[in-house]
């Protein structure tokens, strides 16, 4: 018993230790003065912002941290006036590091689809759903929706799917389907390296591969996860087989059956 108390002590103090010596670290990295700036992207896959964007936007709002008290930064405006700014960008956290470091740590979106619409406008949309204009920096390899898209680009902010209207011949019901239909696509490896592009025919989806050149025709969405079943059953029992080169037309579009044409 007497031994167990002394443990339950020992560990007391060390919690104790440990608060006490937090509390003494970040009140003196409060008092010391920014000598550095570390931004950091989390996310280098997307590449569609770089360091200089958040430099630059910092510089025009007069936000510099450099030589000014670590206590004294603003994180949460900084944070909010990245993310407001830069709509690519998904999320930033900011914290301070000893030595008098600022830690900008930025997360980019991740898009699933690049739609390009009728009249030639291009957005992306990402895994949250957010529709986002596109870098200046870099053009990023994405599943491509195109076809008979009539929506308007976005090209200063993000936006919801969930929050368009219908309005200017926009179809916001089109675009959520290609959002469901991309998602999928990019949550599954064989799906995702398959297939490279979405074509909106009217109220149907044609799909391309990027092996081969033949036509997917993919119908509405309905039973959308039955028909990319029926579709990885066809290239696993068949494709891996024979080839890609061997039909001209692959149709999903009927219950319980594939309808495969040859060249």
């Amino acid at each position: 018993m007497k031994k167990r108390i002394i443990n339950i002590l020992i560990w007391l103090g060390l919690f104790a230790y440990i608060i006490v010596s937090l509390n003494f670290v970040a009140k003196r990295s409060g008092e010391e003065k920014c000598e550095k700036v570390n931004i950091t992207m989390t996310d280098t896959l997307s590449k569609l912002v770089n360091k200089r964007d958040i430099e630059l936007l910092m510089e025009r709002n007069k936000l510099s941290a450099y030589g000014t008290l670590m206590k004294t930064i603003n994180k949460y405006k900084l944070s909010k006036l990245i993310t407001d700014s830069i709509p690519l960008v998904h999320k930033v956290s900011i914290y301070n590091a000893i030595g008098g470091i600022l830690c900008i740590n930025v997360e980019q979106r991740v898009p699933v689809l690049r739609v390009i619409t009728n009249n030639q406008q291009s957005f992306y949309i990402d895994l949250d759903g957010y529709i986002f204009p596109l870098s200046k920096h870099y053009g990023c390899r994405a599943l491509v929706a195109n076809g008979h898209i009539f929506e308007k680009g976005y090209k200063d902010k993000a936006i919801h799917i969930d929050s368009l209207k219908n309005e200017n011949n926009a179809n916001p019901r089109k675009l959520k389907e290609l959002y469901t239909l991309a998602c999928y696509i990019w949550n599954d490896d064989l799906l995702r390296s398959m297939i490279e592009q979405i074509y909106v025919n009217t109220n149907e989806y044609e799909m391309i591969p990027r092996l081969g050149s033949q036509v997917i025709y993919f119908g509405n969405i309905d039973n959308y996860e039955k028909k990319f079943f029926n579709l990885k059953t066809i290239y696993y029992k068949v494709f891996t087989n024979l080839g890609w080169q061997k039909y001209r037309t692959i149709n999903l579009k009927y219950d319980n059956q594939v309808i495969c044409i040859k060249r």
